[in-house]
């Protein structure tokens, strides 16, 4: 028997954060849904080592791999509760916007996506 369980996802706890490497100050802009924003660094530093993820040549994980992950720091821009994916990426994609000024420096490859 195979159950297919689909896990229903909170929004109301979405929070927009910001990893930043401390020697270089190459940053990153993410969301989740995640209750601790240690818990999205740890998965985000975990993944970065296994290169059968399917990103893991993404400018994030190459370097955390290159810099080490104890070199990186993160820090919440905002709670954002929402109701859906759209809106939690849409404002992901204005704190990304918001730090257009500096993105010579952003390790995001790409707009936030719905």
């Amino acid at each position: 028997i195979i159950f297919n369980k689909v896990m229903k996802i909170n929004y109301v706890q979405v929070t927009i954060y910001k990893i930043t490497n401390d020697i270089d100050e190459f940053f990153y802009i993410g969301s989740t849904t995640k209750k601790h924003l240690s818990d999205r660094m740890w998965l985000h530093a975990s993944s970065s080592m296994d290169l059968k993820v399917s990103n893991c040549k993404c400018h994030l994980y190459q370097h955390f791999r290159r810099l080490g992950q104890f070199k990186f720091s993160i820090e919440l821009l905002e709670d954002f509760p929402c109701s859906s994916r759209g809106e939690m990426v849409s404002r992901e994609q204005e704190w990304m916007d918001y730090h257009l000024y500096t993105w010579d420096r952003a390790l995001n490859q790409r707009r936030a996506m719905k």
